[in-house]
């Protein structure tokens, strides 16, 4: 299944010319969708940057203000700690032309900073590849273009003027706060366990917030903030099962 979703979303990053074609492409092609549609979303967005994401998607979309906060955090901790660092990457154009089994570094290589645009448009970016998929999640792609005509679902069906997203999206935030977490402590106190173990506390911790009410939930010795922040678990988030 890891497979198989990676093969979808590689091939329609590499297949497409544009973010809004990336995420439609994936989406489209039903089952998983919303996903292989976040995962998809994700790196697009990464690629892309924030400011290519269709503005009508980012103002639908629920929770950004939550997602927002998160970027924040991680803009901030990159600034704090010097970790804002160049990296060379393959342009996807000169891969397009090229056959993989010969690549090499390209000269047109561009360099790609970790600043704010990169981590909005990824975290944005894959939670609006996420609600799109979210309407479709388990349909096939002739179930989809029936439903939505030949081009399929290309906007948002939105629920009370939003664009609902699911559990793909809490967990990337809960993943992220985790990691943060931990490079936090790092820094602090001089010592950390392996990023895996505050990724899998955070994920218990995201898992409360499906079976406790917000009123209800222990905050005791918390590791992501995200659990003070009302709207981030089933009873008030809007995607959930």
């Amino acid at each position: 299944y890891v497979v198989e979703t990676l093969e979808t979303v590689l091939w329609c990053l590499m297949n497409t010319r544009s973010y809004r074609e990336c995420v439609l492409r994936c989406v489209n092609m039903g089952y998983d969708a919303d996903s292989t549609a976040a995962i998809a979303g994700g790196l697009a967005g990464l690629y892309y940057g924030f400011d290519n994401i269709p503005k009508e998607w980012i103002d639908q979309l629920a929770a950004k203000e939550i997602i927002n906060n998160c970027v924040a955090g991680l803009e901030r901790f990159c600034r704090e700690n010097n970790t804002r660092s160049f990296k060379t990457y393959w342009d996807y154009n000169w891969i397009r032309q090229s056959k993989c089994e010969n690549m090499r570094t390209p000269l047109d290589a561009k360099p790609m900073k970790r600043d704010l645009d990169k981590f909005r448009g990824c975290l944005i970016g894959g939670a609006a590849g996420d609600a799109l998929g979210y309407a479709v999640e388990f349909r096939s792609e002739r179930f989809i273009r029936s439903r939505f005509g030949d081009k399929g679902i290309t906007e948002y069906p939105l629920r009370d003027g939003l664009a609902r997203i699911s559990d793909d999206t809490q967990m990337t935030l809960f993943t992220a706060n985790g990691l943060l977490f931990g490079d936090t402590r790092g820094h602090m106190r001089g010592i950390m366990g392996p990023p895996a173990s505050y990724v899998a506390t955070a994920y218990r911790e995201w898992y409360k917030t499906q079976i406790e009410t917000y009123m209800h939930c222990n905050r005791e010795f918390i590791t992501c903030w995200l659990l003070n922040v009302p709207g981030t678990g089933k009873h008030l988030y809007v995607g959930n099962r």
